[in-house]
């Protein structure tokens, strides 16, 4: 994980946050990066590497077994295979939407 000060330790390069005067994202959400093209190319790259990708997937209630799998072994293996976290919900709920999170710490 990137913070500012390694950002442009490892780019060589000047990040700062910038203030937003919008209200629509955080001012924390945005950062300035100043520097070589190829550098800050480098630390644009690291910094969306670490964005969460969050996806809500509607499948049929009736059809969430099969992405189970037995004692949950195939959803198990979905997730290792794609790097995700998975979170089928509890049956009590009857909710067809499954999340599927690019980091579990967000699912």
């Amino acid at each position: 994980m990137f913070t500012i000060r390694s950002l442009t330790e490892c780019f060589i390069l000047k990040a700062v946050p910038e203030e937003n005067g919008d209200g629509g994202t955080r001012a924390s959400d945005i950062i300035r990066v100043s520097g070589r093209p190829e550098n800050c190319e480098g630390a644009k790259q690291a910094l969306l590497d670490q964005v969460p990708v969050i996806l809500e997937v509607d499948i049929p209630l009736k059809m969430h077994r099969h992405i189970i799998g037995q004692s949950g072994k195939d959803v198990r293996n979905l997730m290792k295979t794609h790097d995700v976290h998975i979170t089928v919900p509890p049956l009590d709920q009857q909710s067809d939407t499954i999340m599927v999170c690019s980091e579990s710490r967000f699912c």
